[in-house]
């Protein structure tokens, strides 16, 4: 915790083993930042910005698709690191972004979602309202500014 409170009070950039290490310590005080949010896969590398949670490389791919407007998709050790960068980081947490798109009604299904079902799903559950209120949420957060967040109904749209 130290090393995560001296990170984020400096102006500093992480990358390679240190930013690996900043990561370590934001897993343990969030345990679900261990597993991809989208499928449960154990040890994720890759992160959004947009959303301060964590995925898996095969994840990964389907969030860059889906652009930086809905998920700015950085490495968890490839990437560098900046202050302002962490701090979003330790502000989200993958059980915060779970938490609320199930208070949201989202269905379990979305939470553990197959690799056969990986690029119609994620992309589906970015696309709500309920994750679009979480990312504003974040970025208000992220800013500085107040902000409060409220259920949004957790509604997939379908194309016309």
């Amino acid at each position: 915790m130290a090393a995560l409170a001296q990170a984020l009070a400096s102006e500093t950039t992480l990358y390679g083993a240190e930013a690996v290490k900043f990561f370590n310590e934001l897993a343990k005080t969030d345990p679900a930042n261990k597993l991809c949010v989208d499928c449960g896969a154990h040890n994720p590398i890759w992160a959004s910005l947009s959303y301060g949670t964590y995925f898996c490389l095969e994840c990964s791919g389907v969030h860059r698709s889906l652009g930086v407007h809905i998920s700015f998709v950085r490495s968890v050790n490839m990437d560098s690191w900046n202050t302002e960068q962490q701090q979003k980081m330790a502000r989200g947490g993958n059980s915060g972004l779970v938490d609320y798109l199930r208070q949201c009604q989202m269905p379990e299904a979305y939470h553990r979602i197959p690799e056969s079902e990986a690029r119609r799903q994620i992309a589906e559950k970015y696309h709500t309202e309920s994750a679009t209120a979480y990312r504003e949420h974040m970025g208000r957060l992220a800013r500085g500014e107040p902000t409060s967040l409220v259920p949004v109904m957790f509604e997939v749209k379908t194309a016309p």
